[in-house]
């Protein structure tokens, strides 16, 4: 037991007074501060816990946007519209015309269909037994593949190009489902820096942009003339996506690219280890999750019409330092690769399994 007596007492005053009144401080600052802010970005740091930094006194410059009204959305979608019908009047670019089909299996620098039951998908039971099957028939079907050399990005390319006539069966798609389906990907021309802000893309040599077209299938097409009570859950998962990726940034990011290397181990290439890593696994295409948890935000840019729907990614803005460098490691190689690319909507509630 300790004493307090004589001169002591005086000195223990001293010393417990100012943190007295520092306690109370922060009792009361607890008290009447509003919820955390979310992290302010740091410019000049990429990646990892070095990111962001805590701050409560700057919440328009966080990183989490309040949300749009209605009205504003509505007002976007129109000027959006007129941008795009000035567009269309000068729509000159044929899809598919930079890389032709293969004219026979594994042809090089071409293009041919792939089987969608190559690729593993999650089963009814996922969330229970975490087993994953081939995949069904898939709801669109490719025409045609682009490798554009650019120095910037563009999104938006349906809207700039010649779309092919729609068939009977796709006259007959409910508004919400697009006909056409278009997956954009800028690659820089040289990848971000590790540390520090990112180079304007302007000043560096031109990137490349990939560029993949599909259509409705004759299965969506089949498929959408049954009642909604029986249309399977991947057809229900997929209307989710198309009436709400734009604006839902979490749903936005249920996105996954799966890319899968047939020779891969083939000798000679010298393929980066991360390739090796993630090779036929499916990656979401969303950002890091926050170290504080917390949903995955979505990089998906859409570009949405009535006739078509682009989900556009851009490699040197929206992906991890380390995974440009090797991504810009492999392009070079790329002409020698066969490999079978797929991209899904992640189903993450049984009803969408």
């Amino acid at each position: 037991q300790w004493l307090v007596a004589g001169g002591d007492a005086a000195k223990f005053a001293a010393l417990a007074r100012p943190l007295a009144f520092f306690a109370t401080g922060a009792l009361l600052a607890s008290l009447l501060r509003p919820a955390l802010a979310p992290p302010l970005r740091l410019p000049g740091l990429r990646g990892g816990f070095g990111d962001t930094i805590w701050s409560s006194s700057y919440i328009e410059e966080s990183d989490v946007q309040p949300q749009p009204s209605l009205a504003t959305l509505a007002a976007r979608k129109r000027v959006l519209l007129r941008q795009r019908s000035r567009i269309h009047q000068s729509r000159t670019a044929v899809p598919g015309a930079s890389v032709p089909r293969a004219t026979k299996e594994g042809a090089p620098r071409s293009w041919e269909p792939s089987e969608a039951s190559g690729f593993q998908l999650r089963g009814a039971l996922y969330l229970v037994d975490k087993k994953k099957y081939a995949s069904g028939p898939a709801l669109y079907e490719p025409f045609g593949l682009d490798i554009l050399r650019c120095q910037a990005r563009v999104f938006d390319l349906p809207g700039r190009a010649i779309l092919p006539p729609p068939t009977t069966e796709e006259k007959a798609l409910p508004g919400w489902c697009p006909r056409i389906l278009t997956q954009t990907m800028y690659f820089p021309g040289t990848p971000p820096p590790l540390v520090g802000p990112n180079r304007d893309t302007g000043d560096g040599p031109p990137g490349w942009q990939v560029v993949c077209w599909w259509r409705a299938s004759p299965l969506l097409c089949e498929l959408l003339q049954k009642p909604k009570t029986e249309w399977p859950p991947h057809l229900k998962l997929w209307r989710e996506y198309v009436e709400g990726a734009e604006t839902a940034s979490v749903l936005n990011g249920s996105l996954k690219g799966v890319g899968s290397v047939a020779n891969i181990h083939q000798e000679n290439i010298g393929l980066p280890r991360l390739l090796h890593q993630f090779n036929a696994k499916p990656v979401l295409m969303a950002a890091a999750a926050p170290p504080w948890g917390g949903d995955r935000q979505g990089v998906v840019h859409v570009s949405r019409n009535e006739d078509y729907l682009e989900f556009g990614l851009d490699v040197g803005a929206d992906f991890a330092a380390t995974s440009n460098h090797a991504l810009f490691r492999l392009l070079p190689k790329l002409p020698r690769l066969v490999m079978d690319i797929a991209w899904i909507v992640e189903g993450r509630a049984p009803e969408s399994l």
